[in-house]
């Protein structure tokens, strides 16, 4: 490359790197019945094919049995597990594992939600959780809890 091009380039670079760094969305979504609780935070990356940044918030089963000590867990950006956000269609899969003294609890809940008619920022759906857990007493493949629900989460594109 010609020595007179190499700044351009250079502030062409930086400047591109500024508005993709700018495109970045705000995601929140909510579940809270008698069995599931989720309150999920993420930004995301705006641009086509690019997915959640960081993940925050808590995820919480409420069943007969469920430990007390093991039934809510911190999510972190490792929990989604798969993250679809296409047009109106909004799909995740939460997953966490979490121990405590002789026993176990492992969640999964899959959020597939639709946006809004008349709302372009909300999407409404369902969910479906199963957790299975594991303590002293279970044998095998331990205690399958399954359930399901609406969920709701709001996108905003902005990142506000």
């Amino acid at each position: 490359m010609h020595w007179l091009y190499r700044p351009l380039s250079a502030a062409a670079f930086m400047a591109i790197m500024a508005s993709s760094a700018m495109a970045q969305g705000s995601l929140a979504c909510v579940i809270e019945d008698k069995v599931v609780s989720l309150a999920l935070t993420a930004p995301y990356a705006a641009g086509h094919g690019d997915g959640l940044i960081d993940v925050s918030g808590k995820m919480g089963v409420k069943y007969d049995g469920t430990p007390r000590d093991i039934g809510t867990v911190a999510l972190q950006r490792q929990s989604v597990a798969q993250y679809w956000f296409q047009g109106k269609e909004l799909k995740l899969l939460v997953v966490e594992d979490k121990a405590g003294i002789g026993r176990s609890l492992s969640v999964t809940i899959r959020l597939d939600l639709k946006g809004s008619r008349t709302d372009p920022t909300t999407y409404r759906g369902a969910y479906v959780m199963e957790a299975v857990h594991r303590d002293r007493k279970t044998t095998g493949a331990g205690l399958s809890h399954k359930a399901s629900g609406y969920a709701e989460c709001t996108a905003n594109p902005n990142g506000g």
